[in-house]
């Protein structure tokens, strides 16, 4: 069996025709980008000729990249690196005489110095598809620019199931009002669930780790609903505000649903998880309460406006930076280092959203400019070189 386009790029090989199943998903990827390939069986122990002519000239025939599968004892993907100067991915095969594919992960990871296989996960050729992509993007600004689409669809992609994790949330209180209230809430750039996403290597797409990029944004979106309120705002990310929509009484009791059923769902979590979003969501609380306080007169202290900004925004994506790090099995020292990288984020964060604030249009902002000025004093002096 063999498949062959036009000046192939990559080379997938495989011992046995019965490991196409799981090869062509890399054959399928590599389709998708439009990059040329070869598909051919090369059996390192009942071949072992052929497998010495392919690997010796794979490289004077253009190929760049080659991604060899094997199970069992897996020394397909070793043989060809031991042989050629060209980059090769290695497929670890769960076959039918595989000891559960420990054996196929093993041979193909370690291999000695000076001879390196790039190891993918266990039956993962598409990930090897997509790795040998990669390769020839680096010297191709056509394929990395395939790439770069292809991976900002995959971050859509898990956003929209974070979505639809919220709306099962909502769907739970049985009201419909509050589902209809939830198509007409304004979707922002949903930071925390892309630092969390980030923090779990993107690839762990988990119910946990989805659960609690919802749960966080249903907190988030509370305190917005809440937030409108207090500013007076009747618009959020350039769509009406719901409090403009219908009233403020029904902004505020729709972000008490959403905070509710985000902490009902957060009981259910991980205990160290739970205390840091619902110790973040007092802290966010208090955050609110010192704005409005700040609002009385002009502010004049800039630690005040740096404890203000730590509780209003940055302790909830510090707590979501640090929820993902226990979620994923990271130690003290790590979660520490994730905490304190979010919580610096989001002093970051707001810091510029209040230069916009005072900067730019309502237009440009999506929403009312210019709102708390007084709390803000401050800070814009200390931006002029005033402080």
């Amino acid at each position: 069996m063999s498949i062959k386009t036009q000046n192939p790029l990559v080379g997938i090989i495989m011992g046995s025709d019965s490991d196409l199943p799981i090869m062509k998903a890399a054959a399928d990827i590599l389709e998708q980008f439009n990059i040329p390939f070869e598909l051919t069986i090369v059996s390192a122990h009942r071949t072992p000729q052929r497998m010495i002519d392919y690997a010796s000239k794979a490289k004077e025939r253009g190929i760049k990249v080659v991604i060899a599968g094997a199970g069992g004892a897996a020394h397909l993907p070793g043989m060809i690196a031991s042989i050629t100067t060209l980059p090769v991915i290695g497929v670890p095969i769960k076959s039918s005489n595989s000891i559960d594919g420990w054996d196929s992960i093993l041979s193909i990871l370690q291999m000695p110095n000076g001879v390196p296989v790039a190891t993918v996960a266990l039956n993962a050729a598409k990930n090897a598809g997509i790795l040998a992509a990669q390769v020839i993007g680096s010297f191709n600004t056509d394929i990395a620019e395939k790439i770069t689409l292809y991976k900002n669809t995959l971050e859509t992609e898990v956003l929209e199931k974070v979505k639809n994790q919220i709306r099962d949330f909502v769907e739970v209180c049985h009201y419909p009002k509050a589902l209809d209230l939830l198509e007409k809430l304004a979707t922002g750039k949903m930071l925390r669930s892309k630092l969390i996403l980030k923090i779990a290597k993107e690839s762990d797409e988990s119910d946990e780790i989805i659960r609690l990029c919802a749960v966080v944004e249903m907190i988030h979106a509370a305190s917005l609903l809440h937030d409108d309120v207090i500013d007076e705002a009747d618009t959020r990310r350039g769509k009406p505000s719901i409090n403009a929509l219908y009233d403020n009484k029904t902004s505020i009791m729709f972000g008490d649903i959403l905070y509710s059923r985000a902490f009902t769902e957060l009981s259910q979590m991980d205990k160290k998880v739970a205390y840091h979003v619902s110790n973040a969501v007092t802290e966010l609380s208090i955050g609110e309460m010192m704005d409005v306080d700040l609002t009385q007169s002009f502010n004049s202290s800039y630690d005040k406006y740096l404890i203000m900004i730590y509780k209003k925004t940055a302790s909830l994506i510090e707590a979501s930076a640090r929820s993902a790090a226990i979620l994923i099995g990271c130690d003290d020292e790590k979660q520490e280092r994730y905490a304190s990288y979010g919580k610096n984020l989001g002093l970051a964060f707001q810091m510029v959203d209040d230069i916009l604030d005072i900067t730019q249009s309502s237009q440009t902002l999506g929403k009312p400019a210019m709102l708390d000025l007084k709390t803000k004093v401050v800070f814009i002096k200390a931006c002029s070189g005033m402080v």
